[in-house]
This record gives C-alpha cells, structure tokens and sequence, in this order.
C-alpha cells in the first residue's frame, strides 16, 4: 500500500494491500485510529484465493481525510500497513503536493488560466482564477499530453501457471495524459466480462480477474493502454494445468496363471504439462481398487504380479503429471489369471454306429478347438435312462487320436445316453451328449411311417389314395400296408383293407357323397407296425371339379364421364371344369347393394360398363363361373374409379419471381409446371394485387409459350404482390405467388455510409480526416462526398464542404 493517496472531493478511492498467512487471517480497517470495519460509509472486500484486500471510498469528502490502517490477524500472528489519504477540493491548489508534475511558463497577464495537472497516471482539470495581477509577466501551466506507460510487477513478466480451476489475477498502473484506454486481450480477441471475467480500471491503475479456470483460458494474455499521444501495451503468458486426460487403448498383452501384462497409449492431453507416470490398479469386484503398480512415463506397459489363478481381475490406468492424477481409464471386461491355453471344445457330431442287445457303439469327430494343447484323451461316460438314473458314470477312455468307442456289459432293452469330452494339459473340455437315448438291442427296427399321403381321384363314392415307402423300413423288410379311414363326423380309425409291400395305391369305396374323410396308412416289418401317415386335411367324396378360383388382376383399363372398362386375366385355377363366362357387378359407393352390370363368355375378359354418373365413384368386381357354378370369390378393385374425364388441372407454375422493375413496372418470369395434368398447356392468368387494396386483379392472360411478363401501369412507391396459373382443358390449376411484395420503384438505393471516418492528425487551427469508400454505392456511381461538422457543445451539424467521388480525405480549417 501506497503511503500517500491524494482524491479529489466527489471520486472514488481505493487503497488495496495483500497478505498471506494461514490459517486465513481476520482483517480490521480503522482511520484515525477508529474501527470501520463495519462502517456502512466504506466499501470492504477480502478475496480469499488471491489474498487481495480492498477499501473503497465513494464520494469522497473533507471528512475522509485521514490515516487508514489495515490489520490482519491469525492465531500465529498481525501485521499492519499504513496510508494517508489528502482530499482537496477542486478548484483549489496545493503546490506543495503537486508542483512536480506540472510545467510552468512565463505568459502575458491574463485574467484567468486554466490548467490539467497530471500525477500518479490520475488526471484531473482544476480552473484556478489568478486575480490581483500586479506584475508584468506571470506563470502560467501549459497542458500537456504524455502517452501511456504501463508498469507491472516483476514476477507477472515470467509464463504464469496456474491449476485449473484457480483464479487468475493480473494488475497494472499506467500514466498517461489525457486518460488512456484500457483494453484486455485473449489471444488477441478483447476480453468482455462475464460470470467469471470481472474488470475494472481507474486512476492509472487496471485489473483483470478470471475464476474458475479451464484449459480454454490458456494463452496470452495483453493489456493495451491508448490515448492521443499513443499507446502503450503488456503480455502475460498464461498457462492452465490440470491432471491428464485418461490413457488410451488400455488392452491385455500377456495373460497367465500369476501374472498378466497390460498396455495403453497415451492421454490425448497431457493437462499443460509433462505427465510424470501411470498409476495402475486392481479390483476383484469392482468396486474397490487397490494400487497394483506404477509405471514411469517413458513405458505405456506394466506386468501385475502376484495374481491368483483362476481369479478375474478388473484393471485400471490413471495418468499422472504434478497437478496430480487424472481420469482413469478401465478395461472393458475382466480377465482372469491362468494358464494360456484353455480346455478343448467338445467333440463334434457325436453318434450312435452300431447297436446289438449287449452293446452300443459311438463315434464322433474332433473338437473344433483344442484350446492351445494337443487332445490326450477322451473319456466316455454312459448313464442307463430306463432306471431314471441321474449318475454318469465313466465307460471307459480311448487315445487322443481315436474317434470311436463300443461299450459293452449292456442290458437289452434298456436305454442309454451317452457323452464324451477331450482332455488336454489343462483338463477335460466341455462334454458332447446324445440328444436322445440309445436302446440296446437288435440292429433292426419297426419301420419309419409311410410318406407323403394324398388322394389323386375323389368321386361322388369313392377316393383313391396313394403313399410312399417309408424312409426307412427299421434294417428289415417291409412285410404289408395297413390302411384305414374315418369320417370327419365321427372320429376314430376303422380298418379297410391290407396291401402288400410293393402296392402303393388304394381304392376306398362305399363313401357317401359329400362326406369329408381321413385316411392313415402304416408299414409293417418283422418288429412290428410303424407310426401312421396321416392326410393332413378331410378330403370330401364329391365329383373331380370345383368352382373356379376368382379372376386375376383385375384393373381399370379405361374412363370417361360416363363409363368405365375394366379387363381381367382368367383366374389361375379353373377347379378342373373349364370357365363358362364371367359375371360383371357394379356398386356406388354411396350405396349398400350390388348391381349386376352383365356378363361376358369365357373368351373376353373386358367389359365396359355404361350409363354412370359424372362424378359418381364406383367399385367393381367380377365373378369366373364353370360348371359347378360362380366362383367362391370375386375379384374386386382395391379403390373406387370415379366416373370422370381422365385428365385433371395443371399443378401449380413453378420458380416465380421478379427479374426487372422500374417506378411504373415490375417484369416477372416463371416456369412451366412440373405436371400439366394430363392436357396439354394452353396459357398463363397472371394477377397482381397492390397490397394496400384487399382484391387481386387480373393483369393478363399469355400463350403456352411465354414465361415472363412486364406489368405496366404501376403505381411508384407502391408494393406489388403477383401470382400466375397454367390453363388446360379441364381448367384453371393451382396459382405460384411471389414470396414477398415488391416496391415499383427505381432499382438502386442511396450509398452506405463512408467507412473508416478517422482523424490523421490535430493542429491548433485544423484536423485532418480521413476515409474509405462505402461499403454499398446503392446501384448507382458515386458522385461526391459531403463533409459537416458541429461544436461538443451544440447538437446541430453545418455544412464545410463537397468534394468529388475520388477524394477520401480532408484538412478542416
């Protein structure tokens, strides 16, 4: 803190000191040795982080004068500074105080005198009336201007670093006359305050404070002070560090039974500074991780020790510089310690190749891995399934190059299951096992059922049926077919007849007409019958046809206002009695009922049906007969076909917008639709609509072939909006509007203003200006510049002088 402080009555003051200590100090202000810590007249602020300590005064008056003390005090110690602070008032002057900083002349004799005293980068104007002039010549000051210096501590000239998350704070003094400008930069982009950006600048002292730091406020950091007389600047090499951002790619190298090696790479960023290393830890659950190692920051790689085989271990990596550890990164899935090599899969396509009534005989093929080891073994394991056994038990082992077993000491009769599993260095893998039980017995069987069951002729008494040798008649021959039947009303299989082994087709007579069967057959060999084949659906004792499926594809060929004509393909199944005709059917959709509209032979597949009503929508559909009768179904129009002229209204013109206009007219263009609905364009509407009047009026038709138009007779200053239609036969389509009005008016604008208006120079009796073109000419050459100027103390400007295009500066006299 200063010792001396000079305010001027109605400033501002402000006296601020620093102090470090810990624990965090207690501060008390007194003047004139009274305590003001509490005093609502003074402004008092501690920032913590900085260790800053602000008094501020505002509206000084005679009654501040005085000496300010600031104390602080912890439980290890105080310590104290001391100011005097000097208020004048202004109009009045103390040589004593100030002489030094202001320049003296010898004048005439004047009345009065005015002068600006310049003193600690503080500027302050002071009119001082010299009366009772008795001699010849006396002193007078003359003001002055002195350009901007910035003064700085020492250690803010070294890069600064700081922890993220810290404050920074960076202070200057400058002098200057008249009061410089004091701009902040960040990389060269001026500084606004924010929620965590605050500035401030007064008599020849400024601050800038940035809280809450990240990563972005790194850089350089420069003050600027200007003024008339020039201008004077300072950087501050700022650097933000904060711990590194995790590693990457953290991966397992090499795993066995009591160790496993990771690696990574390193962090994208290194927090500002070099990382120091890598932390790497261990969890079993997830949850609490334990330090299993530290790795320098020249190695990315780490092998963790100590390990329990069989154990999963979950890994961790944390890079690390001095601000401290950042985040860590953390395998993806645990790995467990063990041997490299694992059991073998189990073994592949395991069978059944021989069965007798004391033993069975299995076979399979080698696992698809052998998990890293070569196969020693397989062990085969049977459990007998008649008993309910839930016991495996070992039948006995074979080499690792061996692909079958035969167990014997079987019961007959009974069943087995079977599974076997390969054994490396590691252990046995994961067991092979028998979908189904095994039994032990003859290697022959009852027959597989007959295939493919249907009938191939029905008549009103009878259905003959045929079938298909089993697929495998159990290794002995088949003996005979057994067929039976039963109708759908009464179920239950009855007996009908008894073939022999090579007859695979049957006559079922004796049915009654209409009636709805099943029928199974089944094959027989020397163990016995095998399961039936059954027909899958009843199949009805009726004549060998149907009626026929519904046509196909049926579709509108053709319309008018009056008619429609559909056509038709014939249907794909004719229910085995040629088609008669076709049966044509009509329905309004406003309307409940069918109509018949007539009927075609079975060689036309077209019909038009006649007298409808314009406008009136229709469904249709029609009806394939044979000689059984009608179809079931009928083929149908998936929507209604309306009774009308088979073309529509253009779409709307596209692209319209205005490309000329003057104070009496506005040209437009446009072009064609992208749909002229099915009728050729025949011409344009064009209207146009003032848009202070409520009515679009027509402005004129054009032919097909004309895509832009002039609108004449057009009011100036007025706004225009215009819209166009294209017109077929049927009529009028949609109408394209102009997006916004457009003004008849003529087509350019006043300039922009001159860019660039600055002054180049200042002498007692003129100023020189200069400037740039505007941006803008509006459309139009620039004829000249005109230049005016006003007092500071008057609000009207006056005329000084024209000048002609090409001149862009100017000496005002």
């Amino acid at each position: 803190m200063t010792t001396q402080e000079v305010a001027v009555v109605g400033e501002t003051q402000r006296f601020e000191c620093q102090v470090i200590g810990f624990p965090t100090p207690t501060i008390t202000w007194y003047k004139d040795e009274v305590d003001i810590t509490h005093n609502p007249r003074y402004n008092i602020s501690f920032d913590e982080d900085l260790g800053i300590i602000t008094l501020m005064i505002k509206g000084v008056s005679l009654a501040d004068e005085g000496c300010y003390v600031c104390r602080a005090e912890n439980t290890e110690g105080f310590a104290t500074t001391t100011a005097y602070l000097v208020v004048r008032v202004e109009g009045t002057y103390d040589a004593k105080r100030d002489f030094s900083a202001m320049s003296v002349e010898k004048i005439t004799e004047e009345e009065h005198s005015q002068v600006e005293v310049i003193k600690a980068g503080r500027s302050t104007i002071i009119e001082e009336v010299i009366t009772h002039i008795e001699e010849t010549e006396k002193e007078v000051f003359e003001e002055k201007t002195v350009a901007p210096k910035i003064t700085y501590e020492a250690r803010l000239k070294d890069k600064l670093s700081f922890k993220e998350g810290a404050t920074i704070y960076l202070e200057v003094n400058f002098t200057g006359y008249p009061q410089p400008q004091v701009t902040w930069y960040h990389d060269d982009t001026e500084i606004s305050e924010s929620a965590s950006i605050t500035m401030e600048t007064m008599d020849g002292w400024s601050y800038l404070k940035v809280k809450g730091t990240t990563s972005r406020d790194t850089g350089i950091y420069k003050v600027v002070a200007e003024n008339v007389a020039g201008r004077d600047s300072a950087e501050f090499k700022i650097i933000i560090k904060s711990p590194p951002s995790s590693p990457r790619n953290l991966h397992v190298v090499e795993v066995y039974k009591d160790y496993i090696i990771i690696a990574w790479d390193e962090p994208e960023h290194t927090g500002g500074d070099n990382i120091l290393g890598y932390q790497v830890e261990k969890t079993l659950s997830g949850d609490k991780f334990v330090t299993a190692g530290y790795a320098d920051s020249d190695t990315t790689k780490l092998k963790v020790t100590k390990l329990f085989e069989g154990t999963d271990y979950i890994f961790r990596v944390s890079a690390e510089n001095r601000v401290g550890l950042g985040p860590p990164v953390t395998l993806d899935k645990p790995v467990k310690a063990r041997l490299p090599f694992d059991p073998p899969s189990c073994p592949r396509n395991l069978r059944v190749t021989e069965t007798n009534k004391d033993y069975i005989t299995v076979a399979w093929d080698k696992p698809e891995n052998n998990g890293g080891s070569d196969i020693i073994q397989y062990i085969i394991e049977k459990r007998d399934a008649t008993r309910g056994g839930s016991m495996w038990i070992v039948a006995g082992t074979v080499d690792g190059n061996d692909s079958s077993f035969r167990c014997t000491k079987l019961f007959q009769g009974n069943k087995y299951l079977f599974r076997v599993s390969a054994e490396n260095r590691v252990g046995p893998g994961q067991a092979a096992e028998l979908m189904e039980p095994v039994i032990a017995k003859l290697p022959f069987d009852k027959p597989f059922p007959p295939r493919n069951l249907r009938a191939v002729e029905t008549n009103r008494d009878y259905i003959v049926i045929t079938w298909e040798a089993p697929e495998s008649d159990g290794g002995a021959s088949i003996t005979n077919y057994v067929l039976e039947k039963h109708d759908a009303k009464h179920p239950g299989y009855i007996y009908m007849a008894e073939v022999d082994a090579d007859t695979f087709q049957y006559k079922a007579t004796r049915l009654f007409e209409g009636y709805e069967y099943y029928f199974q057959v089944i094959a027989e060999n020397q163990v016995g019958p095998s399961d039936p084949c059954e027909t899958n659906k009843p199949i009805k004792a009726k004549l060998p046809f149907d009626e026929p499926d519904r046509p196909d594809n049926l579709r509108v060929k053709e319309y008018w206002t009056d008619y429609i004509t559909v056509t038709w393909d014939a249907p794909a199944n004719d229910g085995g009695s040629p088609i008669v005709g076709y049966i044509v059917e009509k329905r309004d959709v406003s309307r409940q009922n069918w109509i018949k509209a007539g009927t075609v032979g079975s060689d036309v597949t077209t019909f038009k049906i006649g007298n409808l009503f314009e406008g009136a929508q229709y469904l249709i559909r029609v009806f394939a007969e044979n000689k059984v009768g009608p179809s079931k179904e009928a083929a149908e129009l998936d929507m209604p076909c309306k009774a009308k002229m088979p073309f529509d209204s253009p779409f709307a013109p596209r692209t319209l917008r205005v490309i000329d206009f003057n104070t009496d007219y506005i040209t437009i263009s446009w072009q064609p639709p992208e749909n002229d609905g099915g009728a050729p364009i025949k011409g344009y509407i064009i209207e146009k609509h003032d848009t202070h009047m409520p009515m679009w009026m027509q402005a004129a038709t054009v032919d097909k072939d004309t895509l832009s138009f002039k609108v004449e007779n057009l009011f100036e200053g007025q706004s225009y909006e215009f819209r166009v239609a294209a017109e077929n036969e049927c009529g009028r389509g949609h109408y394209i509007q102009t997006e916004k009005p457009t003004q008849a008016r003529l087509p350019y604008n006043k300039p922009s203003i001159p860019r660039g208006l600055r002054v180049t120079d200042v002498w007692i009796d003129y100023i020189s200006l200069l400037w740039e073109e505007p941006e803008s000419d509006g459309g139009s050459p620039l004829t000249g510049y005109t230049i005016e100027q006003r007092d500071a103390y008057e609000a009207a400007y006056r005329f000084v002088v024209a000048l002609g295009a090409d001149v862009t500066s100017y000496q005002v006299c």
